[in-house]
């Protein structure tokens, strides 16, 4: 019994640290490179909010096309492959429930981090 109790205090450890990452410390306006989109909060790197008005967002998001062109902060190419992406995101619905805010842009040129 004892063994048993043990066995699920052990689980119930890993399965919060590993859902509990503190993404904080790792700056948004450094992010770049192709991204995948994930169904599960608990399994994606970042959890980000999507806003229309790109003066509220803390990095200008421009969609590539190509893989290789998403070498600049800011220019993401999205996957439909979690093995290519070089980090994964949930798109929060809750503002307030997000590590950082995006916005979309249509030019290449306003790609990046609002400072």
């Amino acid at each position: 019994m004892l063994r048993l109790l043990s066995l699920i205090f052990i689980l119930f450890l890993s399965y919060f640290g590993c859902s509990a990452q503190n993404n904080k410390n790792i700056d948004p306006c450094k992010l770049y490179g192709s991204v995948f989109v994930e169904k599960d909060r608990i399994n994606a790197t970042f959890r980000v909010y999507i806003d229309t008005t790109s003066s509220f967002a803390n990095v200008n998001v421009f969609k590539q096309n190509n893989k290789l062109y998403a070498d600049k902060v800011g220019q993401w190419y999205f996957t439909t492959v979690r093995d290519f992406a070089d980090f994964s995101i949930y798109l929060e619905a809750n503002k307030a429930l997000a590590d950082f805010v995006i916005s979309y842009t249509n030019s290449e040129t306003f790609a990046g981090c609002n400072d």
